[in-house]
């Protein structure tokens, strides 16, 4: 990856949630975007069942039509023009006999000249818009229309790919996502998946208006699978669901997953972890859990974790019912030519995970007490995500390899120092600041896990730019930034501020001016560290319990 000019260090708490957005942006697309990419065209245009029925969807508008078409539609200036003009073009796209779909435009900018429009297609489902759910969780495709030829360059693209990233937050089991845009006389089509972003070469629409025709009417016929919807997850009267067992389907279990899932990322380029509670066909509680994620090949997979648990008969760790692995990335771009990465100057990245390998679905069971041993007992909790951890029997974490949850890290793992016992206890630390932060008694009916307050500086610390994370989390940390924290806390955890105050100044000793972020591997330390902390969390609780 080619180094890039660092930011400057933050001297103080810097911005809000937007501008840590922003920064997640810049670096996710840093490295990982691919513009006009030999092959595009002919891998998801041509030589599908449908092919045929879009050519002649195209065919039958008359060239002077669709001539016409692409001519109004630089003159459009007003959401109700740009709404009749998309109404056209659907018309004109969508074959007879296909599934019907439709265009769906939440966000149209007319304050100027000239109009700039975001639109999905969706499938029909009889439902009115008010009932409906949001368009970004059913799009089949998202398009970029604006009839500003000289709107191009990283910004666009960034504009364009936080809109890819807004739809797979809305459905974030999909595997890949089709979106186009269109800036003036130039259509180019795009695919987006958990490794990045690739585009097809620049289509000539005044040269060729037909292909605006045949291109959506494609998007239009595309089935579920070929828009990127996860076949996994199936549906039935009782809801949504994912099987797994024998190869009978008389065999196999149904775990019914409920409508939200408890974790998932915020991100588009990455392990897109995603967590569903699920229960059984007869049972009205979640007691397991099913997780989505993409690997990479040459890490070791958390199912063979789990088995090595089970072998050395570790206690307190999730016992995996069943797995499958539903896909790669390899075969998503198998057949594609890839030149040089698109350059966003001045990215600030050069430690991102990006996901080249498959797609594993890990079934684990989680409070049904008939599969669950760790009941006997009375377990408090469990250990999970062993993808993120190591068998030391086979060595240390390899250089340069970060092992760690987004937006716990601690501030020494982000920099590339060698992981030690101080590192567990940082994170043991914003693990209680997250809980402190992101959670209340208003969302305690709920099952997802992030609450975040938009303004939140936690949003700072969930990046793949490890280090402008590290910069973040050294300014909240630091004496004069660690209030802020503090007045993020909800109503029911503002008691606990002391003990906050008292476990940072544990862990960030002031040193040269500085919080010391190292680990002191003497024993005298070690001690200090570990006694301090256990002794600041019982006296806290002794002080709830008088009172």
């Amino acid at each position: 990856m080619s180094s890039k000019p660092e930011p400057r260090p933050s001297q103080e708490p810097t911005g809000d949630a937007s501008e840590a957005g922003s920064d997640s942006i810049r670096t996710e697309l840093s490295g990982c975007v691919f513009r006009h990419v030999k092959g595009f065209y002919a891998k998801y245009f041509e030589d599908k069942s449908w092919s045929t029925a879009a050519e002649q969807a195209a065919q039958k508008v008359q060239l002077d039509v669709a001539s016409a078409l692409y001519r109004d539609f630089l003159e459009l200036k007003s959401q109700g023009s740009f709404s009749a003009w998309l109404a056209r073009l659907q018309s004109m796209s969508l074959a007879e006999g296909q599934i019907l779909h439709h265009f769906r435009s939440p966000q149209v900018n007319t304050s100027d000249h000239p109009l700039r429009a975001i639109v999905y297609l969706v499938a029909s489902s009889g439902r009115s818009e008010s009932s409906s759910p949001p368009p970004a969780a059913d799009a089949r495709v998202f398009g970029d229309f604006s009839v500003d030829a000289s709107d191009i360059g990283p910004e666009s693209v960034s504009r364009f790919y936080e809109t890819a990233r807004q739809v797979f937050q809305a459905r974030p089991t999909r595997r890949f996502l089709h979106g186009f845009q269109i800036r003036g006389s130039t259509m180019e089509l795009w695919m987006f998946d958990r490794s990045g972003a690739y585009s097809s070469d620049k289509l000539d629409i005044v040269q060729r208006p037909d292909l605006l025709i045949k291109t959506m009417a494609s998007y239009a016929m595309t089935n579920d699978e070929e828009a990127g919807f996860t076949s996994f997850i199936r549906r039935d009267g009782l809801g949504s669901y994912v099987a797994f067992g024998g190869a009978d389907e008389n065999e196999t279990e149904r775990l019914y997953l409920e409508d939200k899932p408890i974790a998932a990322p915020q991100y588009l380029v990455g392990p897109g972890t995603t967590c569903y509670a699920a229960r059984t066909s007869t049972s009205q509680t979640a007691g397991f859990v099913v997780k989505f994620a993409w690997r990479e090949d040459a890490i070791h997979t958390e199912r063979e974790l789990l088995e090595l648990t089970k072998d050395r008969n570790v206690w307190g760790v999730i016992r995996a019912l069943g797995w499958q692995d539903l896909g790669s990335i390899g075969g998503l771009r198998q057949g594609l030519r890839f030149n040089q990465p698109y350059d966003f100057p001045p990215a600030a990245a050069d430690g991102r995970a990006t996901s080249e390998g498959d797609t594993p679905i890990a079934t684990v069971a989680g409070s049904d007490k008939d599969y669950d041993p760790l009941f006997i007992n009375h377990a408090k909790g469990v250990l999970i995500d062993l993808d993120g951890a190591l068998d030391l029997e086979k060595g240390p974490a390899r250089r340069g390899e970060l092992v760690g949850s987004e937006g716990f890290m601690a501030i020494g793992i982000l920099t590339g120092d060698p992981h030690t016992y101080r590192h567990d206890l940082e994170s043991l630390f914003y693990v209680f600041l997250w809980v402190a932060i992101c959670n209340d008694r208003e969302h305690d009916d709920e099952r997802s896990l992030r609450h975040e307050p938009e303004t939140s500086r936690r949003w700072g610390w969930c990046s793949m730019d490890f280090r402008s994370v590290s910069r973040n989390k050294s300014v909240d940390m630091s004496p004069e930034g660690f209030p802020r924290i503090l007045g993020e806390f909800s109503t029911e955890f503002k008691h606990l501020k002391g003990l906050a105050r008292e476990l940072r100044q544990l862990l960030f000793l002031m040193r040269d001016g500085d919080i010391f972020t190292g680990s002191d591997m003497d024993q005298d330390g070690i001690n200090r560290l570990y006694d301090g902390m256990i002794d600041a969390f019982n006296r806290s609780i002794a002080s709830q319990t008088q009172e």
